[in-house]
């Protein structure tokens, strides 16, 4: 009984089989990622271990990896893991993916008088980096639009289209692609936004998907806006003491607003990502010191600058058309007095003119 046992354990031992697999032979990766390329086996005869084993890993005919004489020799970025080798694992790892790793690998495990090869085929791709020219527009503007994909690989399955909320804009003609120097490509899709049909705060969006994202879209919003401008007060006294304040309030994400005088800017302030943006002159200074005073916004993505003067009246000058106003209408009175004088001279007049014609 107990050498059927003995005989049973031992036979499978003695039957080993020498065999590679993988278990992905199709590998895809993301550019500079790392990645792991799955090779495993068994060895016909176990009990030596690796001491007469050659394992070999190729990138399209090239070695780029090997184990001979328990000692791995690999490159910087493929290598392989001696203690992984033991447990009969001889995954390669390859380290920071470019475009040009893309291709065949063979992982040749040689055990006289065994040769076994796993054939893994890796695929890198890069998704796209989105960005949009101009990054602000504002509402009652005609502007051209750029949404820019960059750097996305393979250059098939790319698309970029222009959205009005949750509809795309028609007539989107087909997109131009171009290779950049790392091997990857770009591409733009161009738009002349026009506010017709439009109302304010309607977002518009560049959306894009590539295979690298898994049909998943990259959606950059663009929201269109109109920023407003308000000076108060809006007329100041030229010999007076004023706060006067500038408020630029709308959606924008880099403003500067500054206050002119003479051509020239006497004070300015910097807002960022903020819906208002208030400039402040203080009464510290008379009215005295200023001329042609106005106040101008400059906010990213406008290509025009949005203004409000500050009318600068002399003291008192605030009753000037009242009395320029009495004036004439004393003159009026005047004009119409000697009309009627003139009515009655002439009746009164008349007849005595026609009695000394005919005497």
């Amino acid at each position: 009984m107990w050498k059927l046992i003995v005989f049973t354990l031992i036979i499978p031992g003695s039957m080993a089989i020498f065999h590679t697999s993988t278990r992905q032979p199709e590998i895809s990766a993301s550019l500079h990622s790392d990645v792991l390329l799955p090779c495993v086996f068994s060895l016909a005869n176990s009990k030596n271990e690796l001491k007469y084993v050659i394992i070999t890993w190729k990138a399209n005919g090239v070695i780029i990896a090997q184990y001979m004489n328990g000692e791995v020799k690999a490159s910087s970025r493929a290598e392989m893991l001696g203690s992984e080798l033991q447990m009969g694992n001889a995954s390669l790892i390859l380290r920071n993916v470019s475009l040009n790793d893309k291709g065949d690998y063979e992982c040749e495990v040689y055990e006289v008088p065994n040769l076994g090869t796993v054939k893994v085929s890796l695929k890198v791709t890069a998704a796209p980096q989105v960005f949009l020219n101009p990054k602000v527009i504002g509402f009652d503007r005609p502007v051209a639009l750029e949404c820019h994909a960059v750097g996305f690989y393979p250059p098939g399955n790319i698309s970029v289209e222009w959205w009005s909320g949750s509809r795309p804009l028609p007539n989107q003609i087909p997109l131009q692609l171009y290779q950049i120097q790392d091997g990857s490509y770009r591409t733009v899709r161009h738009h002349i936004y026009t506010s017709f049909g439009m109302v304010v705060n309607d977002t518009l969006s560049c959306r894009v998907t590539h295979e690298s994202q898994g049909g998943k879209p990259i959606v950059v919003p663009l929201q269109v806006c109109k920023p407003v401008m308000t000076v108060s007060p809006q007329t100041v006294t030229r010999g007076g003491k004023h706060n006067i304040v500038c408020k630029l309030e709308g959606c924008f994400s880099n403003a500067v607003i500054s206050w002119i005088n003479k051509n020239k800017s006497i004070k300015q302030y910097t807002c960022m990502s903020t819906w208002d943006c208030v400039n402040i002159i203080t009464g510290e200074k008379k009215m005295d010191e200023f001329d042609e005073l106005f106040c101008k916004a400059e906010v990213e993505g406008f290509d025009m600058n949005i203004t409000q003067p500050v009318k600068i009246i002399n003291q008192g000058g605030d009753r000037c058309p009242w009395i320029t106003i009495l004036v004439l209408f004393g003159v009026l009175l005047i004009i119409s007095f000697c009309r009627v004088c003139l009515g009655v001279l002439q009746k009164v007049l008349m007849p005595r003119v026609l009695c000394i014609t005919q005497i």
